[in-house]
């Protein structure tokens, strides 16, 4: 295959490269098996014994473990081979995937939550620079946007072909076919073309240390993608939880819905995020978030949760590309995977926090009240992006 340069003058100017389509489907293979076990997590702990206001550490603990590979995903992502390096993490989540089947007890669950999150966070970082690095760099706002939709599949599949394994099978079986998805992943990745990340000479000399870890060009969309990412800690927690007890069945649908709304969005989206301002995208998106946790919170019927359902897709589908994007256009090529590492620090501080608040929210005024008050770090992430600055609109609209 033709090497891709950090210089960006040897580009595809293909959107569907090979490198691209393979990427896209193996991410969605992966996706699907991490979220089939996502929504679980609560519940399995649960059944082990864990105490209610324990149940957000299961999902903290992943996101803290991801947090701590990022800066470490970013610099081997700019100085690794990435093909080889998304295979053996595939391969090695595999493994974790499986190995959820002995943990059963509390501390077992945790180390292998940890161990999983490690993993994931170095993947996911991987996968997202390589496909920002196979896209032509006209179309990155909007490539990135498209590689989104196959994240929005796996959230629309994964979730309810997890539910009903859990409901009707078991959790042996959850974590087996999970691990499955995974090893097709894995698999697929094999049929990737190397490219070429750093050039000798090329990248700066002098350049501080810790900026080979992370991009703070990057600080206002990860700050932003911190705050709103609570609302997705909350949801893959405890969602499932807050719908029993509220007596609402086939609460499977809620993520149906919502990836429907999502895939629908997201191709328009993506058509424009190249060409206006980040605020005409996330203000309105922020907004639906906002209305997204106050239908859920107040939720005590089916229709309810999947008015949510449709606030939270239309919310996520325009937040969720546009923070991306602005991450990516921030630096330079050769710093692509510090960029990605910072945007995903700053998801694995909002799943971090979000369900650790709604545990403990949670377990002294319910889950209804958990909910809405992920309406206050929305509500910063407004603040946040109006503080943003004219400089960040301009990158996103070169």
């Amino acid at each position: 295959m033709e090497k891709t340069h950090i210089s960006g003058k040897t580009r595809r100017d293909k959107l569907w490269n090979k490198n691209f389509t393979i990427l896209f489907i193996a991410n969605v293979a992966s996706m699907i098996g991490f979220q089939m076990i996502n929504p679980n997590m609560a519940a399995y702990a649960s059944s082990l014994g864990a105490a209610e206001s324990a149940l957000g550490a299961v999902t903290a603990m992943f996101s803290t473990a991801a947090l701590v590979a990022r800066p470490f995903s970013g610099k081997t992502a700019d100085r690794m081979d990435n093909r080889k390096m998304i295979f053996i993490s595939l391969l090695a989540i595999t493994i974790s995937l499986f190995a959820y089947n002995f943990a059963d007890s509390m501390p077992l669950l945790l180390a292998a939550r940890f161990a999983h999150g490690v993993l994931f966070g170095l993947n996911s970082t991987i996968v997202m620079t390589m496909a920002s690095r196979v896209l032509p760099e006209e179309r990155l706002g909007s490539g990135i946007g498209v590689f989104g939709i196959g994240q929005i599949l796996s959230f629309s599949v994964g979730p309810y072909i997890g539910i009903y394994i859990a409901d009707n099978m078991g959790y042996d079986w959850l974590f087996t076919i999970a691990a499955t998805f995974s090893l097709i992943a894995a698999v697929l990745a094999l049929f990737l073309s190397s490219i070429k990340t750093a050039v000798p000479g090329e990248v700066k000399a002098k350049e501080p240390f810790w900026k080979t870890f992370f991009a703070p060009e990057a600080a206002g969309p990860c700050m932003i993608a911190f705050l709103t990412s609570t609302t997705y800690g909350a949801v893959n927690t405890f969602l499932v939880l807050h719908a029993k007890g509220r007596g609402v069945e086939d609460i499977g649908l809620f993520f149906v819905i919502n990836a429907i709304v999502l895939v629908s969005c997201r191709p328009v989206l993506s058509r424009i995020i190249d060409r206006v301002s980040m605020k005409l995208i996330l203000y309105p998106s922020i907004i639906c978030l906002i209305g997204s946790m106050i239908f859920v919170g107040f939720a005590n019927s089916l229709a309810m949760f999947l008015t949510g359902a449709v606030l939270l897709g239309i919310g996520n589908g325009g937040a969720q590309p546009v923070m991306q994007a602005m991450c990516l256009k921030s630096v330079g090529f050769e710093r692509r995977g510090a960029a990605s590492g910072t945007y995903y620090i700053g998801l694995d501080l909002g799943n971090t926090f979000g369900p650790i608040v709604t545990g403990i929210v949670s377990s002294r005024f319910g889950y209804g009240n958990a909910f809405l008050s992920m309406i206050i770090p929305l509500a910063m992430s407004l603040v946040v992006t109006f503080m943003t600055g004219k400089k960040q609109e301009e990158s996103l609209a070169a």
